[in-house]
């Protein structure tokens, strides 16, 4: 919900969660969709260099696991 109204701090702080927890369960697919959304967070946001890295990272991981 945090990323949905703006709570930015909230919303970062849940996505690392979800790194986190993805890698701790060697969950490739969970952590690719977890960059992804990032990706579209800081799209949104303007940030657009970790935007693009997320979005490259998540793309890797798709490539290689899906």
């Amino acid at each position: 919900m945090s990323y949905a109204t703006g709570d930015s701090p909230s919303a970062v702080k849940y996505f690392e969660e979800g790194e986190a927890l993805a890698k701790q369960l060697k969950d490739d697919f969970y952590l690719a969709n977890t960059k992804n959304y990032s990706g579209d967070f800081y799209f949104l946001g303007g940030d657009y260099q970790r935007a693009q890295t997320n979005y490259e990272e998540s793309l890797k991981l798709f490539k290689e696991n899906v």
